[in-house]
């Protein structure tokens, strides 16, 4: 039996906590002992797949997902602890402190162990004896470069792991172009595509007669719901009638909410984060993304499992997803957002014939875990 470690630098509400999961849950605990080490544990969901040996971390990874802002707010100590962390990785001598950090975790020697999410993590693994190292790319570099600060260490990094897998072809050639790279490969995301069937079927019913947009996802300035409540102001204003329901939790709540009062968006609903989003996606007529960048939007292939059709941002990935009757694709701005928008609501009967038309979802889970398999 293999001894895997998966390494994550936290597990907040979002995209990549989701399909970590998925993955944990499809591997065979029968061909692997597979332990999960959070870095910042501060955040700990209760949702965890069974049959994985969680790990302590140690306080000094408590800063690695804060940024030097949220850092200050905590006071001194907190915002001395970012800047000791960040120089560390700067200078290059972060390897060694993992290392000591490592004897103090005592944990053991493993067969592969993965980086599920670019950055700290890969650091991680980079410093551990394991005979496989992997690395997942969840975003669009060329996008949103999260390295910008520290490029020499990590281009180095990113060249001594075995294999760098990007989640989508857009992300992968961002990837290899910034840091010159030939190690990284392509393998999407795994979806629980059983689970997401069984769960949308619970009953519920949106409280409106009019069209019903939903959107979901972290309340994050990578999502871009300012954009989308700046959309459905100027819709408003020109007597569109439909609701927007949004479901999910984070740091922009207060902005967001201050928008919709400031604009009176009575038509717009925070949900806040929901146990089952999928029944309120599969009652919805159109789901909208209105990201800056994604490396691999999950929530559109999750609404197509719900049969609903997805309006998205150019975003890397989307168009691996989305065929041509599963919605629409518009320029990533406000302008495109309420463009698009205004395009499926001028005509409420072709937006249900929208979510008629959506394809039926093609499961290439299997494939993608075999892919994984043997990287391992």
């Amino acid at each position: 039996m293999k001894k895997i470690l998966f390494v994550n630098d936290e597990l907040t509400t979002g995209g990549v906590t989701t399909v970590l999961f998925h993955l944990l849950n499809a591997l065979d605990k029968e061909k692997y002992d597979i332990s999960l080490l959070v870095l910042d544990q501060r955040v700990m969901p209760e949702n965890i797949p069974d049959g994985i040996r969680i790990l302590k971390t140690t306080d000094f990874f408590d800063v690695c997902d804060i940024s030097f802002s949220e850092c200050r707010k905590k006071g001194l100590s907190f915002l001395l602890k970012k800047i000791l962390f960040f120089s560390l990785i700067k200078s290059g001598l972060m390897t060694s402190r993992i290392k000591a950090e490592r004897r103090k975790m005592k944990l053991g020697h493993f067969d592969a162990e993965i980086a599920y999410k670019e950055g700290i993590s890969t650091l991680f693994v980079l410093a551990g004896d394991a005979k496989r190292k992997l690395n997942f790319v969840h975003s669009d570099y060329k996008v949103r470069n999260y390295s910008a600060n520290y490029m020499g260490t990590m281009k180095r990094a990113f060249k001594k792991v075995d294999v760098n897998i990007a989640v989508s072809k857009q992300a992968r050639e961002s990837f290899e172009e910034l840091f010159e790279l030939d190690n990284v490969t392509v393998i999407h995301n795994l979806l629980d595509t059983n689970r997401i069937r069984t769960l949308m079927k619970e009953p519920y019913v949106f409280p409106t007669e009019r069209p019903v947009l939903v959107s979901v996802g972290r309340l994050h300035p990578q999502k871009s719901y300012d954009r989308l409540l700046e959309a459905v102001r100027r819709l408003n204003e020109e007597g569109f009638a439909f609701d927007l329901y949004i479901l999910g939790d984070g740091e922009e709540k207060k902005k967001l909410l201050q928008m919709k009062e400031d604009y009176h968006l009575d038509n717009v609903t925070f949900l806040g984060n929901q146990k089952n989003p999928f029944k309120f996606m599969r009652q919805a007529d159109l789901l909208v993304l209105s990201s800056l960048y994604e490396g691999l939007p999950t929530v559109v292939s999750e609404a197509l499992i719900c049969g609903t059709p997805v309006l998205s941002t150019e975003v890397a990935g989307v168009r691996e997803l989305l065929k041509e009757d599963d919605g629409l694709i518009v320029e990533n701005s406000e302008e495109g957002i309420y463009q698009g928008l205004k395009d499926v609501l001028k005509d409420p009967e072709k937006l249900k014939a929208m979510k008629s038309k959506v394809s039926s979802y093609q499961d290439e889970n299997e494939d993608n875990l075999r892919k994984i398999e043997e990287l391992l």
